[in-house]
């Protein structure tokens, strides 16, 4: 006799001894026993012999789900039920192994009678709003728990999951109302206040949720997630300064918060505050010396920093505690770059594997190393390998265009640009890097068609409105609508020294040169090495009559920055020059 046999058995024998006994008491001591007596017993023998059975087939169903036989424990469990229709749980339970199965609709189904039996039962109308919600039945889900908190208005925490459902739904009076009913709050006003604070913010009402987060953080000083939306906000905002101070002030209350200083850390990282960013990190990492995160973060400021060889360490000893990190391995793989090891460089980049969200840059590195190492045809040959790996990887089809375009070889740059526009054809990165190609070509008209349509997918599309305003100002047309366009691509990027530049050329097609030198100035504090910018400033020194600035500006093109075509420049510097005589 197997085990759960033997349970069963044992079972059967104790139940059964119950009605035996009362049996047994009813006999009368001269023999006469009653007969309705002894039929009445014998029908109680059967319902507990089956109740006994369905106890030893529910004890069966339990080991089996112990030992992940799910289908064998819902099998049990209907054994079960065809030997004791009134077990309560068993319905609720072979429902939940119904959702572990895979079988959402049985799950429902049985949920939704159990439900209908007894309409009142919160366990059951609570496991019934947990599954429409899993499946994205919001309205189900929502209609539900209206029913939960009408039966048992206590129900704080669906109180909060109508609060969140309303929210997502921005049906916000309702989400607010919601939150008002929460009756453990009542005594928490920080929360309260934190919770009307994630919903303003969800409503768009930035102020409204910053003091509404800050309230919380004056009630309750100890409220972390109250500090770090705010934190968030700021951050959102640009307002870096005071997304600073928040993490600030949090890690002064508690100064091994790990969480606020990678906050704090990655602000100033996203800031170029390296030293700050690398002083937060080292200090997490003191706190917790497995934390990799921070580990190759410090390693990425060193590089930037040109610490190559501290880098490397730093790198090395985050491969060392997860092998895998293609991150780490990426930045490795450049700093052995950086010194001159391409061959250590290239080992490395090659171990990132194709399911990395560093892959395809891994697969760029690789062939802007081979192009430096003059080995061109290795170069092309990376990144064609990498399209026969990711054929839909547009981006892939732009690296590749982008490297034969450089390479001055135009026309397979557009075969390949135009290969990634059949499979994505609205494509950005591709549409925009053929714009630019088609202008090299000198097709004009085709170039700014491309960019137009750009603009129609992404309106605040940078360099497609810089593309635009500056083409227009070179052609001295439309120069009003060219200030436009390039105005809004100055909202995009604001620090941007070649969209700084387009403006100054605007301004000086216009005549306007007081105010296209201001721009220029500024576009070179961003951008100073660049020729043509640094041209443009000597053309607008000659059109103010400032010809030895003039003369200056065209000599650093000509001496120090490579320009594309010395002989123009050579030109302008023999004009300005003999300005400079006839005076």
């Amino acid at each position: 006799m197997g085990k759960l046999a033997a349970i069963r058995h044992q079972l059967i024998i104790t139940i059964l001894l119950i009605p035996l006994l009362a049996f047994l008491s009813c006999v009368t001591t001269d023999g006469q026993g009653d007969k309705q007596g002894r039929l009445l017993s014998k029908k109680a023998i059967v319902k507990n012999q089956k109740k006994a059975d369905a106890l030893a087939y529910y004890l069966e169903a339990h080991q089996l789900i112990h030992n992940n036989k799910i289908e064998d424990a819902i099998k049990a469990l209907k054994k079960v039920q065809e030997l004791d229709p009134g077990a309560k749980t068993v319905t609720s339970e072979l429902a939940l192994l119904h959702l572990r199965s895979g079988k959402i609709d049985e799950a429902i189904k049985l949920i939704e009678e159990n439900v209908k039996n007894d309409p009142n039962n919160i366990d059951n109308l609570l496991l019934l709003g947990g599954i429409y919600s899993s499946l994205g039945k919001t309205d189900k889900a929502i209609e539900v728990y209206q029913k939960v908190v009408k039966i048992d208005p206590t129900q704080d925490k669906v109180y909060l999951l109508l609060m969140t459902y309303y929210t997502k739904e921005k049906k916000y009076d309702k989400a607010l109302e919601m939150l008002n009913k929460i009756t453990k709050l009542k005594n928490r006003r920080d929360l309260m206040m934190y919770y009307k604070g994630q919903i303003y913010l969800d409503m768009g009402k930035t102020n409204e949720a910053i003091r509404a987060f800050k309230k919380a953080i004056k009630i309750n000083p100890d409220l972390e997630d109250a500090y770090k939306d705010l934190g968030y906000i700021y951050e959102s905002e640009k307002q870096y300064h005071r997304a600073e101070k928040v993490y600030q002030d949090l890690i002064k209350r508690n100064p091994d918060n790990i969480h606020a200083r990678m906050r704090l850390a990655n602000l100033y990282l996203r800031q170029e505050k390296y030293e700050q960013a690398l002083k937060e990190f080292r200090k997490i990492e003191e706190l917790d010396s497995s934390n990799t995160s921070a580990k190759l973060k410090i390693g990425v400021i060193l590089l930037k920093q040109k610490k190559i060889e501290s880098a490397i360490q730093k790198l090395q000893a985050v491969i060392h505690a997860e092998p895998d990190n293609a991150y780490a391995k990426y930045y490795l793989g450049v700093a052995y770059e950086e010194l001159g090891n391409n061959k250590k460089a290239i080992e490395i980049l090659e171990q990132i594997p194709p399911d990395s969200l560093l892959w395809e840059e891994s697969r760029l590195r690789l062939s802007l190393i081979y192009k430096k190492t003059k080995k061109m045809d290795k170069a092309y040959q990376v990144l064609k390998d990498a399209i026969l790996i990711k054929p839909e990887d547009p981006m892939l089809y732009v690296y590749l265009g982008s490297l034969y375009e450089e390479s001055g070889k135009y026309e397979e740059a557009e075969k390949y640009l135009r290969e990634g526009l059949k499979i994505q054809p609205t494509n950005i990165d591709l549409m925009f890097r053929l714009g630019v190609l088609l202008d090299k070509k000198k097709e004009k008209e085709k170039a700014l068609n491309i960019m137009r349509e750009i603009l129609k997918q992404d309106p605040r599309h940078a360099d497609a409105l810089n593309y635009i305003g500056y083409s227009y100002a070179e052609l001295g047309i439309k120069l009003d609508e060219a200030k436009t366009l390039i105005e809004r691509a100055l909202k995009e990027k604001p620090r941007n020294g070649y969209i700084l530049d387009s403006l100054a050329w605007v301004y000086y097609k216009m005549g306007k040169y007081e105010e296209a030198l201001k721009k220029i100035k500024q576009a070179l504090k961003y951008t100073p090495n660049d020729p043509i910018i640094n041209e443009h400033l000597g053309d607008i020194y000659r059109a103010l009559k400032r010809w030895k600035r003039a003369l200056n500006a065209y000599k650093n093109v000509l001496n120090k920055l490579n320009p594309e075509n010395p002989e123009k420049i050579r030109a302008k510097i023999k004009e300005v020059e003999e300005h400079i005589k006839a005076r």
